[in-house]
């Protein structure tokens, strides 16, 4: 019996994962997008993890700052940030970050707070970069998303934890959502230097973990929603994420630090 329902699950994830996990990724992205279109134009936006620097021109553009800086380890991409005009500073994020307190008004974190062992100190240290009224925008999986909630009843790892150093494990349907993982090779620098959160999702907060996370190092939750509500993606997923924000696959929030 247990042959048959995996496959059909199988055949069922095949059609509909790929659509799932990049529309509510592109939603949640545009979700961040937003966020930084309808603030003040910042005088400095700071990109955590800011890799290339690819995406990184997207918010510097949706936040209209007047300079960008990127927290990045990788030599090579602080290479490649730095070419786009990025003032990008090399940065083991698990211990003091080189940006001064209230240095920025806008802190950009995509898909990158579930990488990390200290979550509290992460939060805390983009408290310590804002000034007053500042502004954290942060976009990252959602551990209570249905498709996290299902995995887990099957006894198997939340989709959006089966990222394991540099590889898809302990989910057998995960690999079907189509997810683009990171060149290992561009991550030994950061292995070599004990930085192993790199290639995996150590942390991956629910909807009231996050929350809780922000307000306990010292933010405002402004907005707060969610995207890539499973099975379905375009509209209908918008449409459920904003009845239910507590189990889309994506979690969007823009916090602002107190004046």
């Amino acid at each position: 019996m247990a042959v048959p329902i995996l496959g059909a699950l199988t055949n069922l994830v095949k059609r509909v994962a790929p659509n799932v996990y990049i529309s509510g990724l592109l939603d949640c992205d545009k979700a961040g997008e937003q966020f930084l279109r309808d603030g003040p134009s910042a005088e400095t936006l700071v990109d955590i993890g800011c890799g290339d620097g690819e995406k990184t021109t997207v918010w510097w553009e949706g936040s209209r700052a007047k300079s960008c800086i990127g927290l990045e380890f990788v030599e090579s991409e602080i290479a490649a940030a730095k070419s786009r005009g990025i003032d990008a500073r090399k940065t083991d994020l698990s211990v003091r970050w080189p940006v001064a307190d209230g240095e920025c008004d806008v802190v950009m974190s995509s898909q990158n707070i579930e990488h990390m062992h200290r979550t509290m100190f992460y939060a805390r240290e983009m408290f310590r970069i804002l000034r007053p009224g500042g502004r954290a925008i942060v976009l990252t999986e959602n551990l209570s998303g249905w498709a996290n909630v299902a995995a887990l009843a099957f006894g198997w790892q939340p989709f959006s934890s089966t990222p394991i150093d540099g590889d898809i494990i302990g989910c057998p349907l995960a690999h079907m959502a189509d997810v683009k993982l990171d060149r290992f090779e561009m991550l030994t620098e950061a292995f070599e230097a004990g930085i192993t959160g790199a290639a995996a999702h150590v942390c991956v907060l629910a909807y009231r973990a996050l929350r809780d996370v922000m307000q306990k190092s010292g933010f405002e939750v402004v907005r707060y929603g969610s995207t890539g509500y499973a099975p379905f993606w375009g509209a209908p997923s918008r449409f459920l994420c904003r009845i239910d924000p507590r189990h889309g696959h994506f979690l969007a929030m823009e916090a602002r630090k107190p004046f």
